[in-house]
């Protein structure tokens, strides 16, 4: 690839071409840059404008004047050019290197939403410079774009369930705990195959750890005699629950997870806010404490990045492999796996499951990135342990084994203090603190623009919602999804009475 060659345009401004190929007008760029943003005409509001090798950069202030609402984002080939990237909102370099994480990256900072609403325009005579790299940053669009089609879809479609969720857990948790832990290293347990081998040594260095288990870790462990100090799931899906059934230790949760009744009842909860929908209104309507928590596709990015909030010491993984092995992805025992063997038999045997299983590994695909892409911040004090080292690394974050581990633990004679809270208010006080936001709810979301609204409208109605924003006739959706966010919120507030009535009794 020739590097660029900078020149004096006519009008005094510069200029540079590569090879014979004028990345800008030779005459006047300033002039060429504001025809090119007169051409971008988005048949929707964009909230990102994501320009592909805009080189010098003359169409920001033509494209920041016609769309001053809109974020400008620039995706570079070439570092040669980043002498203008101040001008824009977010550069993304895309080098041969790094281009094949842009999709995760672009998903991570402007999210399901954003991509929804975002706008994508080459520079046409740079990218004719980069053939190979151009094709390669639209296959990352292509697949942000199908990841946030496919989250908006499964937020649209559990929307209502996330809610109840949020509902009854704020109807019915009767004890929070908070954890002091100082510098004591915590070790969180994931449920990959590597984790079978390592359970006898976690059972050997037990007393080095605090251990927070996934939930699909929690029964190997108990089944091993190793009792978790806490158990965390994030999942809002209904077989999320069949793993914590059981659990009789602190559970870690977000509001809208799925929790089983046998739980809710019986242990006390660590609640984390994401900041990012109603959960935080809810929970401070019902006198409940929380943590911050950042929201994840994957509960082991949320575990990780809490356990590094709740000590000054290192954060270990096991079981963290989120590749596709042979056999059982989990392990065992399992209760997903122990629900579906039932179904096994001679025409249809546990071979067929376990196979398609190895087949299906997109999902862990994604959860890697998301390791990969935050490496760098992650490796200071988190690691993986292994009883051997394992083929499929998580870009910089450090691998190591057992045997490297015990040549420099030392002992941690401080032991972290739970303190554990009672919440004040009965069903009967939560249930009128809960129906009295709702009532204000109804009224907020006449006026859909104002943010307040737009926390609501995102947990009521996500796709409609998205839909209202991006359309430029904005009264023609108006009426429809205020209508429907009503229609949810009735049908909320008659679960609520329901689950307040059931637990009263």
């Amino acid at each position: 690839m020739q590097q660029p060659e900078f020149l004096t345009a006519k009008n005094g401004s510069q200029t540079c071409k590569i090879g014979s190929v004028y990345i800008h007008s030779a005459y006047n760029p300033q002039r060429e840059a504001e025809r090119f943003a007169d051409s971008v005409d988005p048949s929707f509001i964009p909230a990102y404008i994501v320009i592909i090798e805009p080189a010098l950069s003359y169409c920001v202030q033509p494209l920041r004047s016609r769309f001053p609402k809109a974020k400008l984002l620039a995706v570079r080939f070439s570092t040669v050019f980043s002498s203008s990237d101040i001008y824009w909102d977010k550069v993304f370099n895309c080098t041969e290197e790094t281009v094949s994480s842009f999709s995760e990256m672009l998903f991570s900072y402007i999210g399901e939403e954003g991509l929804s609403a975002a706008y994508f325009a080459d520079w046409k005579p740079a990218v004719q410079s980069y053939p190979q790299l151009h094709d390669l940053v639209w296959q990352q669009i292509k697949s942000a774009a199908a990841k946030g089609r496919d989250v908006l879809a499964t937020r649209a479609f559990y929307a209502k369930i996330w809610l109840r969720n949020t509902v009854r857990f704020c109807l019915s948790v009767r004890k929070t705990v908070q954890f002091s832990l100082g510098s004591k290293p915590i070790l969180f347990v994931a449920s990959g195959p590597s984790l079978k081998p390592s359970i006898p040594l976690i059972h050997q260095y037990r007393s080095d750890f605090f251990i927070i288990a996934a939930s699909s870790a929690y029964e190997p462990l108990v089944f091993a005699d190793i009792i978790p100090d806490a158990c965390i799931s994030t999942d809002g899906g209904f077989w999320a629950k069949k793993h914590i059934v059981t659990c009789a230790v602190p559970l870690i949760v977000s509001a809208e997870s799925a929790v089983p009744n046998q739980a809710i009842r019986n242990v006390p909860f660590v609640p984390l806010l994401y900041g990012d929908g109603p959960e935080t209104i809810l929970l401070t309507a019902c006198g409940i404490p929380a943590y911050n928590a950042r929201r994840n596709g994957t509960v082991s990015g949320t575990a990780v990045e809490l356990a590094l909030n709740l000590t000054a010491g290192p954060v270990y993984a096991c079981g963290l492999d989120l590749c596709t092995s042979k056999g059982y992805q989990h392990t065992q025992p399992n209760r997903l796996e122990t629900d579906d063997s039932l179904t096994d038999c001679r025409i249809v045997p546990i071979s067929s499951r376990t196979v398609s299983r190895e087949l299906s590994g997109a999902s862990l695909s994604l959860y890697r990135q998301w390791f990969c892409d935050n490496s760098r911040r992650l490796s200071h004090r988190f690691s993986r342990l292994f009883t051997a080292l394992p083929e499929s690394t998580l870009g910089q974050i450090p691998d190591i084994t057992w045997q490297t581990y015990a040549k420099h633990t030392t002992t941690h004679i401080s032991e972290p203090v739970k303190t554990y809270h009672d919440i004040p208010l009965d069903t009967s006080e939560r249930k009128e603190k809960l129906l009295s936001v709702f009532d204000s709810v109804k009224k907020l979301i006449q006026k859909p623009d104002t943010q307040e609204a737009k926390i609501w409208l995102t947990a009521l109605c996500p796709a409609d919602y998205l839909v209202y924003q991006r359309d430029k006739d904005k009264n023609k959706y108006k009426i429809q999804m205020i209508e429907k966010a009503a229609s949810v919120i009735t049908e909320i507030e008659t679960y609520l009475t329901y689950c307040a009535n059931g637990i009263d009794k």
